[in-house]
């Protein structure tokens, strides 16, 4: 059974007396795979503020197994980071200082993951969702993935529908989408050698064969879908 990815959800709370609304324009990610199966991902978003915004809130969904090392987190304008978890969900909280009102306002994540990773008998697998279809449209996500050996397959879905490019850049994969509209989501899936850490979750058995069965079943089903719908 391969891991069905991240669900990342990304919520504003804001004072219900006034009209407001904000855009998210661009987002850079950076994760990294370690040797020993530690996966840390630095999330950096740009908003644009219509109105006046109090905080920021970053729910992380979290499967049987995997749990949150460490968190961090900041913003342009003075604000503190508040976490707790609740039902398998790991909540970030940026508070700002003062309301941050019509303006742009860059928020960042930089956070440990473990048994993100599954070791099989016969390779490492990660599935991540970069961004999930509760989050509103973006206008551009680059997001540069950094293995600690070379993937012997690499996958980005969805197959169709978005535009998007992966290129080698110093032994990493970088994606670069430009925009995602609402409820569309991104998510890349790996597979790499075997490597021995504490923070792999450890699975008997083969999973090469099954992934890429899956995975070109999924394309196929993807381009009907896009054919039929689009």
């Amino acid at each position: 059974m391969r891991r069905a990815g991240l669900f990342l959800l990304f919520l504003l709370l804001t004072s219900p007396a006034l009209s407001k609304d904000y855009r998210i324009t661009n987002v850079n990610i950076d994760l990294k795979v370690y040797e020993n199966g530690l996966v840390n991902v630095y999330e950096q978003l740009t908003f644009n503020f219509e109105g006046c915004f109090h905080e920021v809130y970053r729910d992380i969904p979290l499967f049987v197994g995997e749990s949150i090392v460490s968190m961090d987190g900041a913003s342009q304008s003075p604000s503190l980071l508040r976490t707790s978890y609740s039902d398998n969900v790991y909540s970030a909280k940026i508070i700002f200082s003062e309301p941050v009102c019509d303006k742009e306002e860059i928020v960042v994540f930089n956070y440990s993951m473990k048994n993100v990773v599954r070791k099989f008998d016969d390779a490492s697998e990660i599935n991540f969702k970069f961004w999930g279809d509760a989050w509103p449209s973006v206008g551009s996500i680059t997001a540069r993935v950094s293995l600690p050996d070379a993937p012997n397959y690499f996958w980005v879905k969805p197959f169709y529908g978005i535009d998007y490019e992966v290129t080698d850049f110093q032994g990493s994969k970088i994606i670069t989408v430009t925009n995602i509209p609402k409820s569309q989501w991104l998510e890349f899936r790996a597979l790499y050698p075997v490597n021995e850490g504490e923070y792999y979750l450890v699975r008997s058995g083969s999973v090469v064969d099954k992934a890429v069965k899956e995975m070109t079943s999924q394309k196929r089903w993807n381009l009907f879908y896009y054919l039929l719908f689009e």
